[in-house]
């Protein structure tokens, strides 16, 4: 099984897209091998790959990955001019899109949307709309 991605060189490094590319095969491998398995449970890690984060886990470093808010709001920081999403009508630099969620979030907010915890999970309001660069 071969894939390829193209993807933005100047937004994305090589690396985290090529490791991205692996666990997706690896997940179809998987899923293919144990359907009756679901998803969260296959095994996508390479053996080296579970050697290092056990190596860092001993080592009482942390492997967890930024929350997506946090990884966006520094995308927007580092390329606030750089093209975010767009479709065939409009585009949305990093800037704008921040700039409308903030304004989203301060809205729901100021109509009474909260965000809750429950059991450790984020439970959040889902709302209805069309597709499109506002939507994201």
């Amino acid at each position: 099984m071969k894939l390829s991605f193209d993807y933005a060189a100047a937004l994305f490094k090589e690396e985290p897209v090529r490791r991205f590319g692996t666990h997706l095969l690896a997940i179809i491998r998987e899923a293919v091998r144990h359907p009756e398995e679901k998803i969260g449970l296959l095994h996508i890690l390479d053996q080296h790959e579970q050697i290092e984060r056990l190596e860092k886990k001993a080592e009482g470093q942390t492997n967890r990955h930024e929350p997506f808010p946090v990884q966006f709001s520094r995308q927007a920081k580092e390329t606030p001019d750089a093209i975010a999403v767009m479709d065939h009508q409009r585009k949305l630099t990093y800037r704008e899109l921040e700039d409308m969620s903030y304004a989203l979030s301060c809205e729901l907010k100021k109509r009474g949307v909260r965000e809750r915890t429950n059991c450790g999970a984020r439970s959040f309001t889902a709302l209805s709309m069309s597709l499109s660069p506002c939507l994201v």
